[in-house]
């Protein structure tokens, strides 16, 4: 069954990276350079005029609180991380929410499979229907893993971190410019 899980886990690498190459090699230059200068000026401006967030630790299951992993400890990582960076925290009254998930799925031989996902989150409206606001997600990383039980709770508490520090970098450079 450990066997499965491995050989499970190398397709999905496989077909992201196939999914990933043949966008890639899909497009024509002209057409891809527009796209890298689109991506340039909206990675420029998605964080103009964010003063403030709020935080959202989606809850954990109880395989999370198993290993000592709890809502509260992860908002407050987050929280300092953000604090520091000059970033005000609000817990309500923010349009824009830092968000973050942790998926556990219990395998077997101690085994554990992991989704971190970190996402930040505004309000937008659509050009064709302004009266109208939606939600939407305007930066996000992800990381997969297998863990075993030694240091879980570490590794998990550590790509929550380190994907918060990935948005600090991103939201300072964008106010640089």
């Amino acid at each position: 069954m450990k066997r499965l899980l491995i050989i499970a886990v190398i397709q999905i690498v496989l077909s992201l990276w196939f999914v990933k190459s043949y966008a890639i090699d899909r497009t024509s230059s002209n057409y891809n350079s527009l796209i890298e200068e689109n991506i340039e000026k909206y990675d420029r401006l998605k964080f103009k005029g964010i003063q403030d967030v709020y935080i959202v630790i989606e809850s954990l299951t109880s395989t999370g609180h198993k290993f000592g992993l709890t809502e509260d400890q992860l908002r407050t990582d987050v929280e300092i991380k953000i604090r520091r960076a000059g970033i005000n925290v609000k817990q309500k009254g923010s349009v824009v929410m830092f968000y973050v998930n942790v998926g556990i799925t219990e395998g077997i031989n101690n085994l554990y499979g992991v989704s971190v996902a970190v996402e930040v989150k505004d309000m937008v409206s659509l050009l064709r229907e302004p009266k109208y606001i939606y939600q939407a997600t305007i930066w996000d990383k992800n990381i997969i893993a297998i863990s075993g039980e030694y240091r879980f709770k570490d590794m998990v508490r550590q790509s929550v971190s380190d994907m918060t520090d990935k948005f600090i970098l991103d939201y300072l450079k964008s106010k640089q410019d």
